[in-house]
């Protein structure tokens, strides 16, 4: 039997040096199919409904309202796009003032908790000899010319990746190796 889809998801609730925090939602799917957008769209809805992922945020008024915390997510897909030589696209939210088009620099909690940015990794964008910065230095660990001759297992040796990345590969590696992967199924 062919294996016809294969993906992981990962969410982190991050919290920055200056208190902000982030949902980061990571999904990494390998699919013959190309049509899994409702797919992505149901599981990014399912986080928005998540009843943990909110802050208390103080308005100008002084009022202490419930909101939803961002959530950023990071998807890595597998299957070509029409994007062959972009490994990695980001997804800006703006919030332009019309008629001008003049983009906000500001922001308000109500924003931030409905309308999100996110990043598409383009696997298929990834080849050999594309690797223009650390970034995609990095993301060449999920490299398809690293693949052994199933297609299903990365061969990725840690000596061939800088220092500071190896820490990563460790743990994806870890990962893997482990019986019974987490599964949250409020998050499903």
């Amino acid at each position: 039997m062919d294996l016809s889809i294969y993906r992981l998801d990962f969410s982190a609730r991050v919290r920055e040096a200056n208190g902000t925090e982030t949902v980061i939602i990571i999904e990494i799917q390998k699919s013959k199919f190309s049509n899994e957008g409702m797919r992505f769209r149901k599981y990014l809805g399912k986080q928005y409904m998540n009843g943990s992922f909110f802050r208390w945020v103080q308005e100008a008024t002084g009022r202490t309202v419930k909101s939803g915390i961002p959530i950023l997510p990071i998807y890595f897909l597998g299957e070509p796009m029409r994007f062959e030589d972009i490994p990695v696209l980001l997804v800006n939210r703006c919030v332009p003032r019309p008629p001008y088009a003049e983009i906000l620099a500001e922001s308000h909690h109500f924003i931030e908790s409905l309308f999100h940015e996110g990043i598409i990794v383009h696997i298929p964008g990834i080849g050999k000899g594309k690797r223009r910065d650390e970034l995609e230095s990095l993301l060449s660990i999920f490299d398809q010319d690293n693949r052994t001759a199933d297609h299903h297992i990365m061969n990725v040796s840690e000596i061939d990746f800088p220092e500071k990345f190896r820490s990563i590969i460790r743990r994806l590696q870890a990962a893997v190796q482990e019986r019974s992967p987490r599964h949250d199924d409020h998050r499903r």
